[in-house]
């Protein structure tokens, strides 16, 4: 009977939340609709977290980290990590979530903040919804978005995971592609290079990997709290990046001990994309055969036609262009 009872105060939270939420989502009305029961329990269950952790007052304690894979994020992440234990005594430091793969609709839920009783970094791949926007928003979490040219970043996550597979590194499953933000389940470990661009252009990771990007771009210009970062500046002047990074961050420039570990640790020898082609800027275009160039051309080319993807456009003007 007492779950009975917990479960209806879970539903009725939920209507409350879903009703008065400028931030329901279409996609997540229609999950209400097919899951009524277990959409409004999960996300009722959410809202009496969020309450629980802000009695905890860890408000704008949370930082997270995200991008696409091989964009970068483990590095930024670092950094981040050193500011905020500068900042907050008590700070966990930097956390990434391997249960990532296993959280089915990538939220940020209350099971992966409590582990930050006293605030830390998240380095994190969760996709833009409603869940996560109001979670960002209700603990004023500093959101730290970094980007990297897709063409360039589908070269260093191939590269990445097909140097993985050949040496048994980190797969989930034996499958490492079967990640909800980046739908894809095909098979890297025949053919050569290109081949496997070939298939990640054209089996929808490019898309699905420009959507994310574009949509937590469109949020951020919108979140006071939030920071989008290339990371082509990084790897073009690691220093010029910590300096710009710390004064979005407003810290002290003469906080000279803590800019010195910060300049130590963006070296781009602890970069942990991989080696060639991961760390250059403008991989694409060389490694890149003519027949990816077409492929990925055409498929951007369409793909604009049904999907606005001009926030991530303005950040990369070359885009869908090719160096000659």
């Amino acid at each position: 009977m007492k779950n009975w009872l917990k479960n209806l105060k879970k539903i009725v939270c939920g209507f409350y939340l879903i009703i008065f939420s400028k931030n329901s989502s279409q996609s997540y009305l229609n999950y209400l609709i097919t899951n009524p029961f277990t959409a409004l329990i999960r996300m009722s269950e959410n809202l009496i977290g969020l309450n629980e952790l802000n009695k905890k007052k860890i408000y704008g304690k949370i930082w997270i980290c995200t991008g696409a894979p091989k964009s970068g994020t483990t590095s930024l992440s670092n950094l981040l990590a050193i500011i905020h234990k500068h900042e907050y005594k008590k700070s966990v430091g930097r956390l990434y979530h391997h249960g990532m793969l296993e959280n089915e609709n990538s939220n940020l839920t209350i099971d992966i903040l409590s582990r930050f009783p006293d605030g830390g970094v998240l380095k994190y791949h969760p996709i833009l919804n409603s869940n996560n926007i109001l979670t960002i928003s209700r603990l004023k979490c500093k959101l730290f978005v970094i980007t990297r040219h897709p063409g360039d970043q589908l070269t260093a996550f191939l590269n990445d995971h097909r140097y993985k597979y050949s040496n048994n590194i980190n797969l989930h499953n034996n499958n490492y592609f079967l990640d909800h933000n980046f739908p894809i389940n095909i098979n890297i470990k025949e053919g050569n290079f290109n081949d496997g661009l070939e298939k990640l252009i054209n089996n929808g990771y490019l898309m699905s990997s420009i959507i994310f990007l574009n949509e937590w771009i469109k949020y951020s210009k919108t979140e006071k709290n939030a920071h989008i970062l290339k990371f082509e500046d990084y790897l073009k002047n690691p220093k010029k990046f910590i300096e710009n990074l710390c004064m979005s961050l407003n810290i002290e420039k003469n906080s000279d001990e803590l800019i010195k570990r910060l300049e130590e640790n963006s070296k781009i020898k602890y970069l942990s994309i991989g080696e060639n082609p991961s760390n250059f800027i403008a991989s694409k275009d060389k490694y890149f055969s003519e027949k990816n160039k077409e492929s990925y051309k055409k498929i951007l080319e369409n793909f604009e036609k049904v999907y606005n993807f001009s926030e991530l456009k303005n950040l990369y003007p070359d885009l869908i262009s090719f160096n000659k």
